[in-house]
């Protein structure tokens, strides 16, 4: 079974009106899930979309035998989510710079806390950590 065969039955058996679209090269597969309730598969801060795409993941590497990287995003949830992390980490550096103490967010995905340190690498007033 292959990755998009595995998002297509998940939506058929969630009875979802959704359509998958594919793009695939040698090194990745991005999978696009869009229409009808298929944000009802994101979840809260795309847990279940991460968990989803850690299953697509495996099952596509274990049919290929290959190492691809899977993305999936769902109604172009994971650019939408990478904007208000830039705009949070503006304003939280507003507020260092403010109060000038130091901020602590909530827990954070790799991929989103790289965005919060990408976004704020470039400020000569404050200075991130991930603990």
């Amino acid at each position: 079974m292959s990755g998009e065969e595995f998002i297509k039955g998940l939506i058929s058996v969630l009875n979802m009106n959704a359509q998958v679209n594919i793009d695939e090269n040698d090194n990745y597969i991005k999978i696009n899930i869009g229409g009808g309730n298929a944000g009802d598969l994101i979840g809260y801060r795309g847990e279940c979309l991460n968990a989803i795409q850690y299953i697509t993941s495996i099952v596509e590497n274990e049919r290929s035998g290959s190492r691809k990287k899977v993305i999936l995003d769902i109604e172009n949830y994971r650019a939408r989510r990478e904007d208000t992390l830039k705009n949070l980490a503006h304003r939280m550096e507003n507020k260092v710079k403010k109060t000038n103490k130091s901020v602590r967010l909530e827990p954070m995905s790799a991929n989103e806390r790289r965005i919060i340190h990408t976004e704020l690498q470039a400020s000569e007033s404050v200075a991130t950590l991930s603990k």
